[in-house]
């Protein structure tokens, strides 16, 4: 039986090529998606720049605050804290190395007080969405914590098999800020690259 490695036309952060994908559709070794672009994991680590996903709803693309990669999306729409599932920004992630990933969010907020305006829901996989925040302002930081509806506040992390996952994010709090999106194992050194590609 013939093996087949996408492995040589995958680049981390890179979109996907069209007959990679289909390749892996089409040989079992990954789930049809409905996104035109895959981020591919390369060593422990997905990097993935907001912009990869077009702006919807309230979303703005802004370059105004300095030290970002690219550009970066604020949410310019009203505060949606108990209700997920606006304003969704959408990413395929390919994984070859099972485990738990970190993520981090590279994001900036400004309200004076550190726990208001701090936050995005995320999911993977169409699971539970999760209040997802940050508890550091007036910086770009990668601070990203999960606040569950039950239990205690941990550092945000999604455990995903082999194959390909769908990372959302939702809108909830006016004028937060997202610049780039980072998986890792823990086994990665230096797993945070601003510029990575």
């Amino acid at each position: 039986m013939t093996t087949w490695t996408l492995t040589p036309l995958l680049r981390t952060g890179s979109p996907l090529p069209a007959i990679a994908l289909a390749a892996a559709i089409l040989f079992g070794t990954a789930a049809p998606s409905a996104s035109t672009q895959s981020f591919c994991e390369q060593d422990g680590r997905v990097v993935i720049d907001v912009e990869s996903a077009p702006p919807v709803d309230n979303w703005v693309v802004e370059s105004s605050i300095p030290t970002f990669s690219g550009v970066y999306y604020r949410w310019n729409g009203p505060n949606f804290f108990n209700t997920p599932g606006v304003g969704v920004l959408t990413y395929t992630i390919l994984v070859t190395n099972p485990g738990t990933y970190n993520l981090r969010i590279r994001n900036y907020h400004d309200d004076p007080d550190s726990t208001m305006e701090n936050d995005v829901w995320t999911r993977m996989d169409g699971s539970q969405w999760l209040k997802t925040f940050s508890e550091v302002n007036h910086a770009w930081t990668w601070n990203t914590r999960f606040d569950p509806p039950v239990g205690e506040v941990v550092n945000a992390s999604y455990v995903m098999d082999a194959g390909l996952h769908t990372f959302q994010i939702s809108a909830r709090s006016f004028d937060f800020r997202i610049d780039k999106i980072i998986f890792y194992l823990d086994s990665v050194t230096s797993p945070i690259c601003l510029m990575c590609p």
